[in-house]
């Protein structure tokens, strides 16, 4: 097997790279697989595999590459994450990296809930934890009214609608 083949890709992808925040948080799925201290194989071809088809630059794809072989520490790639769509997404990837070894360690359920606690911390208006699973029927709705907009919408037409009343048994 040669070695593009078992990186999961044919030829690189070509066109522009990744953002740097959507590329901060690859580097920090790499820094996910060594935080038990072991990276199995099976941890390895899960990375690669969840990595094909990205719009990696030559450097980029380098860059993991080398990070897989030696490490990354995932706090000096955390800050670099600036987008909540990128944080919210190394977290459902923490959860599947960690059970990939069927293995769920200490350490790594510590690690799962720092990101979650970091997520909340860093991007307060899209709270991690309450967030709904699926976006289907009530949840949907849920999902809606947690945004401030539409809370703020909502307050504003409430409001109308008493004044309106009010005004009304005064005439």
């Amino acid at each position: 097997m040669s070695e593009t083949d078992r990186k999961g890709g044919s030829s690189p992808v070509l066109g522009p790279s990744l953002s740097p925040s959507h590329f901060a948080m690859w580097r920090a799925v790499v820094a996910l697989v060594h935080i038990d201290g072991q990276v199995t194989d099976t941890e390895r071809a899960m990375v690669w595999r969840l990595m094909t088809g990205l719009n990696l630059s030559s450097e980029q794809r380098a860059q993991l590459e080398a990070e897989l072989e030696r490490g990354v520490l995932l706090e000096t790639v955390l800050d670099q994450i600036t987008d909540h769509r990128d944080f919210s997404q190394l977290i459902r990837l923490a959860a599947s990296i960690f059970t990939a070894d069927h293995n769920f360690d200490e350490t790594e359920q510590e690690t799962l809930g720092f990101l979650k606690r970091e997520f909340s911390r860093r991007f307060p208006a899209y709270d991690w934890a309450a967030r709904p699973t699926s976006s289907t029927g009530s949840n949907l709705i849920v999902l809606w009214l947690r945004r401030p907009v539409v809370r703020y919408l909502l307050l504003a037409l409430l409001t109308m609608a008493l004044l309106y009343g009010v005004l009304l048994r005064r005439l």
